[in-house]
């Protein structure tokens, strides 16, 4: 036995010891790695060999259900890599204040990425050590984490030809080249002119690329025509790109290229033509002012004009008013003249360029001659900018019929008519009643006008409560503008549904214990909604209390009981009540709570409360005094005849054996 109590003993203490002996790394499980990438915690960045002063994230997770002091962590980097500032394969440490249970913490670090190091990933080794909020011994972890140096694309542009003449339409080769170490995915180019009289005849607009891998190149063919007054200038192109890096993240990239124009050369009668509003908006009556001049050294005489807009079934440009041909008379050199016109500006031709013919004809020393020159008009894309502003009511109470206000604002720049507006809730949930369509048939500039309607919203279905849900409600609109061509609009109204607080004081009475005089009473939420960081304190009346009645979250329909010690009562009145029965106080209360949106509120609730008797009080201190005192005669008495019986027992045994 004593051999087996041994043994017990032996294996209990190794079972208590063997915890300790363990290092304390052992719980390294405890702080798990998540990820590790170059840049910040909320971008990541692509990095090649070369690069310097690089910032890595270490995401780890506090797996514990403590929250963390400090963590301090230190990286052993593979070789190739260094700390920025030492040059040292371990970087300075990096510390980071209160790391939460259960939650992600972040550790940085600068490195140096050495020439030699090779695409791809990489582990190093990290040195934490933690402290938790409510201890002080240090406790250490080695973790292993994964890092991967992606490289990086560089996109390089060029054009060939690089110089083109004017008023000939060139052919030139726009090409984007990946000299960089990394992939670009899913590649986008927008190009467009950015000169005034340089157009992108064919090619402009949207390309899409695709996949470039390093070394990589596409060609684009672009033909574009410049103007005469270009004549030995530069001219801009504009190539935007988008594309998506190693992490899978859009990057947007823009350049402009350069595209010189050659010197018109030779002397005599030089006719050049330019747009002074080469630039258009779409779906509107615009002036055209197109201007002849001589750029020559002599005199061209008796000027003829004719203007040739494009034609197409659906013509980007239509002529309003104003002359296709036009005889200008003599044009003396540096002299300028101006035809205008008014032109209708296609929707369909907005984003494009389109170059209109102009036929000059003069008569000089050698006779007649007939030239051709161009204008280039650009239509730009419309403006995304909706021509109406609409908004209405922020929230609509829960469990009501509500009225709400739509308010609908013309911020277009001109006169709108015949406007049809639709409202349609996106939950099933909300009941729009009445009608949801409505028409107004003009709508002036700047004007605003109001749409009053009804909604219900429920405040609870059968998925749960619906307080404190957002919403949408959509608006589709139509709508014609001062061109006569009639315009879609969809605006999103966003809107939550708010819940009802109504605390009421469903009773309340005046409690004595022992000596102590307590309020005590139970708060019913008629409502809809949660109060929450309820309190209830005294503030008026008879009775005074510094002490505040904390009871949290008020549910509805779920009565919470509260109680305050009353400090002192009004001495003139307490007097009055001595030795009286049926003697009541007034009692001002102030309950505050928070709504779902943590706006507070509170409500100022009013009572008279029964005052307990002294008298009654010691009547009742009496009678109970009355009960204990029969209580203890009965067991004394219990306690009397059971002694009694066991000695008339024993003496009648002794005298048995006598």
């Amino acid at each position: 036995m004593r051999r087996t109590s041994i043994i017990i003993i032996t294996l209990l203490i190794g079972v208590l010891l063997i915890p300790l002996l363990q290092p304390t790394y052992a719980k390294a499980p405890e702080v798990l790695f998540s990820d590790a990438w170059f840049g910040e915690i909320d971008k990541r960045m692509e990095v090649a060999p070369g690069d310097h002063g690089v910032q890595l994230v270490v995401r780890l997770v506090n797996a514990w259900n403590k929250t963390f002091r400090y963590a301090e962590g230190i990286l052993y980097l593979p070789e190739g890599f260094t700390d920025s500032v030492t040059g040292d394969s371990a970087t300075r440490p990096y510390t980071v204040q209160s790391p939460k249970a259960g939650s992600y913490f972040y550790l940085k670090f600068l490195v140096d990425i050495g020439e030699n190091v090779q695409i791809g990933e990489y582990m190093a080794k990290l040195w934490l050590k933690y402290v938790f909020w409510d201890e002080e011994n240090v406790k250490n972890a080695y973790i292993y984490i994964k890092f991967r140096v992606t490289g990086r694309s560089e996109l390089k542009l060029s054009m060939s030809p690089e110089e083109i003449n004017v008023d000939e339409a060139k052919d030139i080769i726009l090409k984007i080249e990946n000299t960089g170490s990394a992939r670009a995915s899913s590649m986008i180019l927008r190009i467009n002119s950015m000169t005034n009289g340089l157009a992108i005849i064919s090619g402009q607009g949207t390309h899409i690329v695709g996949d470039l891998e390093p070394g990589e190149f596409k060609e684009i063919p672009l033909k574009v025509l410049a103007e005469s007054f270009l004549a030995d200038k530069l001219g801009s192109i504009r190539v935007s790109m988008t594309y998506l890096d190693s992490y899978g993240q859009m990057v947007e990239d823009e350049r402009i290229l350069s595209i010189k124009i050659s010197p018109l050369g030779g002397i005599g009668v030089v006719l050049d033509t330019y747009s002074k509003n080469s630039i258009l908006k779409p779906s509107k009556i615009t002036d055209l002012t197109i201007v002849i001049a001589n750029r020559g050294t002599k005199v061209a005489k008796s000027v003829d004009v004719s203007i040739s807009l494009p034609e197409s079934a659906y013509p980007p440009i239509t002529l309003v008013s104003g002359a296709m041909a036009s005889k200008i008379g003599d044009l003396k050199p540096g002299e300028e003249r101006e035809l205008k016109l008014k032109v209708f500006v296609n929707q369909l031709a907005a984003g494009k360029s389109f170059t209109i013919p102009i036929s000059l004809s003069y008569a000089d020393d050698e006779g007649r001659h007939v030239v051709k020159r161009f204008v280039t008009i650009t239509v730009v894309e419309e403006s995304k900018r909706k021509r109406l502003s609409i908004y209405c009511d922020e929230y609509v109470r829960g469990g009501l019929i509500e009225e709400i206000e739509v308010k609908i604002k013309n911020i277009a720049g001109e006169d709108l008519r015949d406007l049809t507006l639709t409202l349609t809730p996106e939950v099933n949930w909300v009941t729009l009643l009445g009608p949801t369509t409505w028409h107004i048939d003009s709508i002036k500039n700047g004007e605003e006008r109001t749409l009053k309607l009804k909604m219900y919203v429920p405040s609870e279905t059968s998925a749960g409560s619906t307080i404190g849900e957002p919403f949408n409600l959509r608006v589709d609109v139509s709508f014609e503008d001062s061109a006569g061509l009639v315009r879609n609009e969809v605006h999103e109204l966003g809107m939550y549904v708010k819940g009802i607080i109504d605390v009421k004081l469903q009773e309340i009475s005046l409690e004595r214990l022992g000596k102590d005089l307590f309020l005590v009473g139970r708060l019913l939420n008629e409502g809809t909604e949660t109060a929450s960081y309820t309190r209830v304190m005294i503030i008026g009346g008879d009775l005074t209390s510094s002490a505040v009645s904390y009871l949290g979250d008020l549910n509805p329909n779920a009565p919470l009981l509260f109680n305050i010690p009353i400090e002192h009562i009004v001495p003139s009145n307490y007097r009055s009540w001595m030795g009286k029965s049926n003697v009541s106080c007034y009692v001002v209360l102030n309950v505050t709570y928070m709504d779902s949106l943590r706006n507070r509120g509170s409500t100022i609730l009013k009572a008279y409360v029964k005052m307990p008797t002294v008298e009654a009080e010691a009547q009742q201190s009496s009678q109970l005094i009355g009960v204990r005192e029969i209580s203890i005669i009965v067991v004394i008495s219990i306690v009397v005849i059971v002694s009694a019986v066991y000695l008339l027992r024993r003496r009648a045994k002794a005298g048995e054996t006598a």
